[in-house]
């Protein structure tokens, strides 16, 4: 391992569904670049308080893949190459994930969540034995994942034409 991926600097664990990404998670993103040297970036294959994704793990990655490209947000799927590591290792329970990280990261682990679930973390499957520090992110939400699964608020412009080739979500009044 390089100096990237072994760095004893802490990172950060930003997981969700991302069914799809919006402007609230690339604003979180951007909050724990300014405080962490890497920020891991994991989507949920099946987060177990939802119903299964609209996507598949593999679209949804695709579709992070392709804002985090528009935004400029420098990312990888490998973690010796950026600062920011979309990973596309599956799972269900955050805490699975957390011990992935420490066999494949070293530094200080901590784990983000949105304001809207730091009070839902104390009921996770074992979390409360991994002891792992929690980063409360303030997201403006001005768009929800839900909002545009419905058809009801527009996508991030770099998702359009994946979106619609796809047939992901359904548009309305033409959007």
């Amino acid at each position: 391992m390089n100096d990237a991926t072994s760095s004893n600097q802490p990172y950060v664990v930003f997981g969700g569904t991302f069914d799809p990404i919006h402007s609230g998670h690339v604003s979180a993103i951007r909050l724990l670049l300014e405080k962490f040297c890497r920020v891991v970036i994991a989507p949920t294959a099946q987060n177990p308080w939802k119903n299964a994704p609209h996507a598949t793990l593999k679209q949804r990655i695709e579709m992070l893949d392709l804002v985090l490209k528009a935004e400029k947000i420098d990312c990888s799927h490998n973690p010796a190459e950026s600062s920011v590591w979309l990973c596309t290792e599956p799972y269900v329970y955050a805490k699975d994930f957390v011990r992935f990280c420490q066999q494949h990261l070293t530094g200080e682990l901590h784990w983000a969540v949105g304001e809207d679930s730091k009070d839902s973390v104390s009921s996770w499957k074992g979390w409360e034995a991994l002891n792992i520090p929690i980063v409360v992110v303030p997201i403006r939400i001005e768009v929800h994942s839900n909002d545009i699964r419905q058809g009801d608020k527009a996508v991030h412009p770099a998702l359009s034409s994946y979106i619609g080739a796809a047939g992901l979500y359904p548009r309305k009044n033409g959007s």
